[in-house]
């Protein structure tokens, strides 16, 4: 084989000069350009990013409320806010009612006192003259129902009858009556047999009025001296 070996041609062809180089010199400019400006676009994203956006004071505005205003807008707001109320839940009735407790009895004042103690002398006077009484007209009666007494009881005076009636009549007044105090005043007529006849009566009240001749109904008087008699009686009632 023939060896072919390349030696460098002295001398462009035909009198050329010789081709120009692969890289140009602006190509190293650009290149150092175009690094410098992708790091500061980086730096500049990357400070962006970090550093939050801080708002611009010339956007801010402050406006002077007056407190008057400011506290009725408040108010206002409270008001508005509120929550609805809650709905009331029957409860069942399971409460078990209070033990009752007994007032103890008030004190007996002294004005009170007073009156129950003239009461029961009231009523101690009243058993003693209905007492008498008895005593009286059973001595009466004896004289009257004797065989020689016959002649006595129609010489009988008015007066020692009268006080005999008077007995009868009050055997039958009650001590205490529930309508209260009050007063009557009754005429009538006692037969001969000692029955009460012709009551007319009349009182502090109705009420006292017929009480009073509804206790000369249920008397039996004894039979008067000349076969009749007509008398009159007070009452008061307590």
């Amino acid at each position: 084989m023939t060896d072919v070996a390349y030696s460098p041609v002295e001398g462009g062809v035909g009198g050329d000069s010789a081709p120009p180089p692969v890289k140009p010199p602006w190509l190293r400019a650009a290149s150092l350009s175009g690094v410098v400006l992708a790091h500061a676009g980086v730096a500049f994203l990357l400070l962006k990013l970090a550093v939050p956006a801080i708002t611009s004071l010339e956007s801010i505005s402050m406006e002077l409320v007056p407190q008057g205003d400011f506290v009725e807008s408040q108010e206002v707001t409270a008001a508005e806010e509120e929550p609805p109320p809650p709905e009331e839940i029957e409860q069942p009735d399971l409460a078990i009612p209070p033990p009752q407790v007994m007032a103890p009895d008030a004190p007996v004042l002294p004005q009170q006192k007073e009156v129950v103690e003239q009461k029961k002398k009231k009523i101690v006077e009243r058993k003693r003259e209905i007492d008498h009484d008895k005593k009286r007209e059973a001595s009466a009666r004896r004289t009257i129902g004797a065989p020689e007494g016959q002649s006595q009881s129609n010489g009988m005076s008015q007066a020692a009858y009268k006080a005999l009636l008077a007995a009868a009549i009050r055997r039958h007044v009650p001590g205490t009556t529930a309508l209260g105090e009050g007063t009557a005043h009754c005429s009538f007529h006692v037969t001969a047999g000692g029955g009460i006849s012709g009551i007319a009566a009349s009182g502090s009240s109705p009420a006292h009025a017929a009480l009073a001749r509804q206790i000369l109904g249920s008397v039996h008087a004894p039979p008067p001296p000349g076969g009749g008699f007509h008398a009159s009686q007070s009452f008061h009632f307590h």
